[in-house]
């Protein structure tokens, strides 16, 4: 089977100051049609519920080489990449009118039992989900990278966010959206008004629900040689922690 795809014309709501795609709706994007893609597939989300279980988001990695604008019509494209370890790869490509890359991103899933919130061996779907790759090719050749906070790198709590109606989806947990869109808010406002977003990686380690309160930290890393201007080649890690752990981790480079 060939990749799955899907048009889309960018809506306003979708869109920043600047009227091009936000990181966080090109990930709210990028969860429907994994779901479709599945779908496709056979272990979509109910199949998966019929075995008590459903995917949940571990890792994921996106390269914005152009956003789209406000009104442009792209096609989004997902495939399924097969297993690796205990996870599942899915990978996804944005492109313009001309098929031209837009964005690339690769994402990494992990199987969780819903009644026991615990996560299951792969071998436990032997059958219904195929190990080999759907199709040839990667958007992004290598898996979602872990990220490790360098030892000499001290965060600083930025603010707390305390998870209500609007974060929570149908597993039960803050969707994994929100997170990015929590962190993205910790950034500097000069940075996200200045420069566009060109990488973000991001892992998520522990369900956050609803009641609880997210300690949000942000550290700013050493810049790879800036080329063009002073805010170009900056990095940041933004950190959730609830509990006494971390929730997620995601980095940012401009």
């Amino acid at each position: 089977m060939n990749r799955i795809p899907q048009d889309i014309h960018i809506p306003s709501y979708m869109t920043d100051w600047a009227e091009r795609l936000k990181p966080v709706s090109f990930m709210e994007l990028a969860q429907e049609i994994a779901q479709h893609g599945a779908d496709c597939l056979g272990f979509g989300h109910d199949p998966m519920a019929e075995h008590g279980a459903t995917w949940v988001l571990s890792r994921m990695h996106i390269i914005f080489e152009k956003m789209p604008k406000w009104k442009d019509d792209v096609r989004f494209e997902t495939w399924h990449k097969a297993l690796n370890g205990l996870l599942f790869l899915r990978d996804f490509e944005m492109l313009d009118a001309e098929r031209n890359v837009l964005v690339s991103a690769t994402s990494s899933w992990l199987i969780m039992d819903v009644a026991e919130r615990r996560l299951c061996r792969p071998d436990r779907f032997t059958g219904l989900i195929p190990t080999e790759p759907q199709c040839p090719g990667d958007a992004i050749k290598e898996p979602a990278p872990k990220i490790v906070l360098p030892k000499d790198v001290e965060p600083e709590l930025i603010r707390e966010h305390s998870v209500h109606y609007s974060d929570v989806d149908f597993i039960g947990h803050a969707n994994n959206t929100r997170y990015i869109e929590w962190a993205m808010d910790c950034l500097p406002e000069e940075l996200l008004y200045s420069q566009p977003l060109k990488e973000l990686v991001v892992n998520y380690n522990a369900e956050v629900h609803r009641g609880e309160t997210v300690q949000l930290y942000r550290a700013e890393l050493p810049s790879a040689e800036i080329e063009s201007s002073a805010q170009e080649g900056r990095r940041f890690i933004v950190e959730g922690r609830c509990n006494g752990r971390s929730s997620f981790i995601t980095e940012f480079r401009f």
